[in-house]
């Protein structure tokens, strides 16, 4: 039935869209240093496993969706993800969105849906050959640790975002040929799948690809990350299932013309995207303060007189305090000491 197709597939995307929000809103709010802390943090903090949780949902939509309607109808239907994931995004940082985003957003998706509807991939082999995972994996390693790199060294929390997005999309593509290959495995060895390398590998570019989205939702807006990801992972995947599967595309003179044009619509939509006030406000968006530390009493002995100082984490600022009020009290305690003894005398 092709409208409960459409209907699991709008599903699919608006659920990827919540869940990306939660998980990238709560991702802004922690302050980690490295990785580990950052997933460490985020693990315990509700909404953004309601986020994951919701996202994970997504999948089951789009099951749903693909065992009632081709892949041509239901894939170019999940990139309305993007303009869902604006509107949520701007609700939640309460900004507005222009017409340039809206539009720019609209030139993703639909770059994206023009181009899977162009290229039409259908099904090729089951299993790539040794040669094919020989060629593919090194490649992609390379590529997915030279982005990393490039966004270690990126200055400014826009280009180090995109970076991160484009290692997280090129991993997750990546994971598709395994999660093909080890379901095909599964449905002739069973349970012996097992002890075979590609659910192993597959489970391991899955945590990476986690990994660097969650980075990327870290570092900065969400207009940034989600048209990196939406646009990057399907392309690379087309070009992942023509090469080692073996999957045909339309290579007609049209087809190839529409392709690129399409292409070329969705990175410029991803472009005006990163260069949109909405991208730029959140840049100098301040991240989370830790917890202030209570103020900790001191007890300064100057001349028989105890002075109480509030000692604070700025260290600086406390003892230049302490130092004055130290100096203003030993004054009066000469004074007291002076006048003391000019009555003695007398």
């Amino acid at each position: 039935m092709r409208s409960l197709a459409i209907a699991g597939a709008l599903l699919a995307g608006l659920s990827f869209a919540v869940g990306s929000v939660l998980q990238q809103r709560e991702a802004q709010l922690v302050e980690a240093g490295d990785t580990r802390r950052l997933i460490k943090a985020l693990m315990r903090r509700r909404r953004w496993l309601g986020g994951l949780a919701v996202a994970s949902s997504a999948y089951g939509w789009q099951a749903l969706a693909l065992a009632n309607g081709p892949l041509t109808l239901v894939q170019p239907l999940l990139v309305f993800e993007l303009p869902f994931a604006l509107v949520l995004a701007a609700r939640v940082h309460r900004r507005r969105i222009g017409l340039r985003e809206m539009g720019a957003a609209l030139m993703v998706a639909g770059g994206i849906g023009i181009f899977l509807l162009s290229a039409s991939p259908r099904g090729g082999a089951d299993q790539a050959s040794t040669t094919g995972w020989l060629t593919l994996l090194p490649t992609m390693a390379f590529i997915v640790g030279a982005l990393t790199i490039a966004a270690g060294r990126a200055q400014g929390s826009v280009p180090r975002t995109s970076l991160l997005a484009g290692a997280a999309a090129v991993t997750f593509a990546t994971m598709a040929p395994l999660m093909k290959a080890t379901t095909e495995l599964f449905e002739s060895r069973g349970v012996a799948t097992v002890i075979t390398w590609q659910p192993w590998v597959m489970s391991v570019v899955a945590l990476v690809g986690f990994t660097l989205s969650q980075r990327a939702f870290h570092s900065g807006s969400i207009a940034v990350s989600l048209p990196v990801l939406q646009a990057v992972q399907p392309i690379v995947g087309v070009a992942v299932g023509v090469t080692v599967f073996n999957e045909p595309i339309v290579t007609s003179p049209q087809a190839l013309l529409g392709e690129l044009l399409a292409a070329a619509l969705a990175v410029t939509g991803i472009a005006l995207l990163d260069t949109s006030p909405v991208a730029a406000a959140q840049e100098g968006e301040p991240r989370a303060l830790p917890a202030p530390v209570p103020a900790q009493p001191r007890v300064i002995d100057l001349d028989e007189s105890r002075v109480v100082v509030l000692a604070t984490p700025q260290g600086s600022v406390s003892d230049a305090s302490a130092s004055s009020t130290g100096k203003a009290v030993s004054r009066a305690a000469r004074s007291g000491a002076s006048s003391a003894a000019t009555r003695r005398a007398r």
